[in-house]
């Protein structure tokens, strides 16, 4: 990654489920070593989908990078 982004993962969790970010790091570590977790985990409500209903990866990236501006 050339630009100074780093990898991050987004889940949406459904309705009335919870997920922690530090147990889902824990579950990726485990699974596929530190070397292949993200460095960064997002948990939304909900994801921004196309009217197709596909996730939009360029939007997400967009609001990612956006809030990683903010501080």
């Amino acid at each position: 990654m050339t630009n100074g982004a780093s990898a991050s993962s987004t889940w949406c969790t459904r309705a009335g489920q919870r997920v922690h970010p530090k147990a889902v790091m824990a579950f990726v570590k485990a699974q596929f070593g530190s070397v292949e977790a993200p460095k960064q985990i997002e948990v939304w409500d909900d994801l921004q989908r196309s009217k197709v209903g596909k996730v939009t990866k360029p939007d997400i990236r967009a609001k990612l990078l956006a809030e990683q501006r903010k501080g």
